[in-house]
């Protein structure tokens, strides 16, 4: 039986139809054509994701590129201050407006976009270019100080540190004793995931992991087993946590009778479908070799809800994790 028009609404489903148009017109350079279809969405935050990629398809074209601006902008007056995806939408307005020619406008989106508590390896590297741009030598060096002490390792953001730190003082002597001093308290800062233990005995499951293998966890017994859920880090103190855990993996792995697993768990869910799922996994892969990652990662399965805008991981909800790293230990 067909549904009415009021429930098609409350299932989502014009939005999603809307949506879909809108992005097509919007890849074609049909920018008016988009708008229509943009303004009929009534999911906010379906229509807010739809602004900053509209932001993203008007930007490539010289003669849309305040119309970009006004896109980002917008998303950006939509999201809530403290909503992790504002500082990407930041970042992109701040890239806009360096496209534009507006460095102070585009340093002012930047470093918006790099809160306390979330200035990535991304960020931080459009950051530093702007600078420089700028001539702001002394506070490029104090911002690439800053990350350095907070995140892991980053090749990129090393290379940026030496070339600052030798413009700023003359010559590049001591750049590299600098360099492992901040190294070293970066190390003092490392912060453990969150432990629990199981109330309950371990649930087996059979999940494939990032290279598409089945694994299953009974095929572990006799052997202790450290689930690891963890997200792509968005976050200074969840990057910490990654790093925590891999530095402990590489210590205990190598014997044979731990093995280590990681559940990976930062699936975007207002996104569904094969394109997300496989867009995920290449985010994950990626980030699994920039970091060097040797543990098995297993993507935690999103299970839809009742509508499109809803659901949980699977593993995640079987074993209660409620902590955005949070391991388990299984004998």
């Amino acid at each position: 039986m067909e549904r009415n028009f009021p429930e098609l609404i409350a299932a989502g489903a014009l939005d999603e139809t809307y949506n879909l148009f809108a992005r097509q017109q919007f890849e074609k350079g049909s920018i008016e054509q988009g708008e229509i279809y943009l303004h009929k969405i009534k999911n906010r935050d379906l229509q807010r994701e739809l602004y900053a990629y509209a932001a993203g398809q008007a930007s490539h074209s010289a003669s849309n590129k305040a119309k970009a601006a006004f896109y980002i902008k917008t998303a950006i007056d939509m999201t809530r201050k403290k909503d992790i995806v504002r500082s990407g939408y930041l970042l992109t307005s701040g890239q806009i407006q360096y496209a534009m020619g507006n460095m102070k406008a585009a340093l002012s989106d930047v470093k918006a976009s790099r809160s306390p508590k979330n200035f990535g390896s991304t960020h931080t590297q459009v950051y530093l270019q702007y600078l420089q741009e700028a001539g702001q030598y002394k506070t490029a060096l104090k911002v690439a100080e800053g990350y350095i002490k907070s995140w892991p390792e980053s090749s990129a953001i090393k290379s940026y540190f030496m070339k600052i730190y030798s413009k700023v003082k003359g010559n590049d002597a001591g750049a590299e004793e600098r360099y492992q001093a901040l190294i070293k308290i970066r190390d003092e800062r490392l912060v453990p995931p969150k432990y629990n233990e199981l109330d309950v005995p371990s649930i087996n499951f059979t999940m494939n992991d990032i290279q598409g293998k089945p694994f299953t966890l009974s095929n572990l017994l006799g052997k202790s087993v450290v689930l690891y859920f963890f997200t792509v880090p968005k976050t200074a103190r969840a990057a910490m946590s990654n790093e925590y855990f891999k530095k402990v993996a590489a210590e205990y792995q190598s014997s044979g009778d731990v093995v280590f697993v990681g559940i990976e768990k930062s699936y975007n869910q207002s996104i569904s479908g094969p394109v997300a799922q496989a867009e995920r996994v290449e985010k994950l892969k990626k980030y699994i070799e920039q970091n060097k990652i040797t543990y098995q990662v297993i993507p935690d399965h999103w299970i839809l809800g009742a509508n499109v805008y809803g659901g949980h991981f699977q593993l995640s909800a079987e074993y209660s994790v409620n902590s955005p790293s949070q391991f388990f230990i299984i004998d």
